[in-house]
């Protein structure tokens, strides 16, 4: 489990792209293909679930953790398929990082990241690989 410092460092270090297909919706984007670490990536992903606040954008909720102004989320997939983190300023002071009592319910996805290609395959085709 990573502690908040660990995660404000890996924020300090990841590399974040302006998500220029939605500039209607100005927000920022980190890959885990671009990570220093993998397990530092889901790590982070891991801390959004534990410590986050649920909050609905249009119809569908997404968990959120604040730090310094930017608000970071995930996708909502299960771990093995998480392959960005997002974030955008908020304008508003941060949500408090407290142990979420609701444990998230992971989105299944059909593909699984492969930590050699650095990229979703398909379930099965993972375990071909190995």
């Amino acid at each position: 489990m990573m502690t908040e410092t660990q995660v404000r460092e890996l924020i300090a270090r990841s590399r974040w792209k302006f998500a220029k297909t939605m500039p209607q919706m100005p927000h920022f984007y980190t890959l885990r293909k671009d990570a220093e670490r993998d397990e530092e990536f889901l790590g982070f992903a891991q801390f959004i679930r534990d410590y986050g606040y649920d909050a609905s954008f249009g119809k569908t909720k997404y968990r959120y953790a604040d730090f310094d102004g930017w608000q970071y989320w995930t996708m909502g997939y299960v771990l093995d398929a998480t392959i960005l983190i997002n974030r955008a300023e908020t304008g508003r002071e941060d949500a408090p990082l407290v142990l979420n009592p609701l444990m998230m319910k992971p989105k299944k996805w059909p593909q699984t990241w492969c930590p050699v290609t650095k990229r979703l395959v398909s379930r099965q085709q993972e375990l071909d690989l190995d």
